[in-house]
Order: C-alpha cells, then sequence, then structure tokens
C-alpha cells in the first residue's frame, strides 16, 4: 500500500481524459507529479499531495530555467473535489505557456 491509494483511481481516470501520465517515482519517494512542456525553459509542474483526513492539496509550478522569477498556486481540496482542482491547475498551466 502507498500514501496514494486513496486516490489513484481519481488521478488514473483524470489523467486518461487528458492525455497525461502521471510520474509515480522520484529519487525513491512516491510522488504523483507530471510536467506540461518538460523540454522548454518555461515548463510547468503539477503534483498532488498525499491525502490526509481526506484532504490534499494540487499545486502548480512554474519556474522560468535561467530567470528568477517563478509561479505557483496551491488548489486545496477534499477528495471528492480533486478531479475539478486539478481542472483548474492544468488551465492554469496552459494559461501560463500561452495556450488557453
Amino acid at each position: 500500500m502507498n500514501k496514494y491509494d486513496d486516490i489513484d483511481p481519481i488521478l488514473s481516470d483524470w489523467a486518461k481524459v487528458n492525455d497525461i501520465a502521471w510520474l509515480t517515482d522520484y529519487q525513491d519517494s512516491v510522488v504523483r507529479t507530471f510536467l506540461i512542456e518538460p523540454e522548454s525553459k518555461n515548463r510547468v509542474q503539477i503534483w498532488v499531495d498525499p491525502t490526509s483526513n481526506g484532504q490534499t492539496t494540487v499545486h502548480v509550478f512554474q519556474n522560468n530555467m535561467g530567470r528568477r522569477w517563478k509561479k505557483e498556486e496551491d488548489y486545496p481540496c477534499d477528495v471528492n473535489g480533486l478531479s475539478n482542482e486539478l481542472d483548474r491547475a492544468f488551465v492554469k498551466a496552459k494559461e501560463w505557456l500561452g495556450f488557453a
């Protein structure tokens, strides 16, 4: 059992609809994250915290490589609202990349 078992079905369904693949391991840690435009200096990362008492947070982050600015927004939610907050974070990421 891992710390994402309770939300993995939601994350899996959301990933299928949005054509993304979750990265599940990073430096020997269990994670749920993905990058948009990973080869770009302007790439955006979205990740989800493990749940605690039915709550989690979706994070969207952009750090312009080679410059000093960064953008970050957090979307706290309960498990039932996770898909909606992932949608909001995905829209924000695309907006930052100029796709919206």
